[in-house]
């Protein structure tokens, strides 16, 4: 089966890298575009210059689309044409004449080649979370509605973890996220072969659980720069606790951006002050 991106939403936390690398105002950087969390979010921080690359054109013109839908839209309006919230196929086509209006003539072939994907939600059409998806129904079942939606309101990651812990860690969590990203399930379904060249010593169910509770065991030497889920959302979170707030949208869609420079695979991203 053909996907028309490999990433919908990118798991990594801008904040880490924001505290990696010591960025500041007036910085340059050169990143990898993927879904486009980590450059908006780190223009959301600070007011640099990014420079994001991607093995993928596909993926570079989503990340254009978010930068266009949230320059045009309200934030809930963009977290609705984007994926991130339900809403009808009329109402994102609706949504969808007021961010074109920024599209150059690339990008208005392309989204017109590819417009069934705008109507159902540009992030959900996504190899990773399409396959995602599919284990929502019965996560949430084991989880309870009530209790996520408690995890994602609590206001820190001690009482987060300390309510996970309490009321959502289970055996059968554990084996569904084992079974979802068991390599020979995941592979090709989830995620691109290539994907997992570098991931032979990394229990990858083990890893997307410790995501899932938004405290990375790989990472606890930065773990200073963690937050609460609802500051730090990803994939996992989104497509199994869906919210009807802007609380828990990223960053980027609270900040102003002017139009983008695109070069082949390069896009460069300036935050407008």
């Amino acid at each position: 089966m053909a996907y028309i991106f490999d990433f919908g939403i990118s798991q990594d936390d801008a904040l880490i890298e924001k505290q990696a690398l010591d960025i500041k105002d007036g910085d340059k950087l050169l990143c990898i575009s993927s879904a486009g969390e980590v450059p908006l979010n780190l223009l959301a921080l600070h007011n640099i210059k990014i420079k994001a690359v991607d093995i993928s054109v596909n993926q570079n013109h989503l990340v254009k689309l978010k930068l266009n839908a949230v320059r045009s839209l309200e934030p809930l309006e963009a977290a609705k044409f984007l994926g991130y919230l339900d809403t009808t196929s009329e109402h994102r086509n609706k949504l969808y004449n007021k961010v074109s209006e920024f599209f150059n003539e690339e990008e208005k072939l392309f989204w017109n080649l590819n417009f069934t994907v705008i109507e159902k939600g540009p992030i959900r059409s996504a190899r990773f979370e399409k396959y995602i998806s599919k284990f929502n129904g019965i996560a949430l079942m084991v989880i309870g509605k009530k209790n996520m939606l408690h995890l994602m309101e609590l206001d820190s990651i001690e009482e987060q973890e300390e309510f996970f812990d309490n009321k959502i860690n289970s055996f059968v969590l554990k084996n569904i996220f084992k079974i979802a990203f068991h390599p020979r399930l995941y592979k090709n379904r989830g995620i691109a072969s290539e994907g997992l060249i570098y991931n032979k010593e990394k229990i990858i169910s083990d890893f997307f659980f410790s995501k899932f509770k938004s405290f990375d065991p790989e990472i606890s030497s930065l773990k200073t720069c963690l937050l609460p889920i609802q500051h730090s959302p990803n994939s996992t979170i989104i497509f199994i606790a869906k919210s009807s707030t802007q609380k828990y949208l990223p960053r980027y869609f609270f900040i102003r951006y002017p139009s983008l420079k695109l070069q082949g695979n390069f896009t460069l991203f300036k935050r407008l002050h």
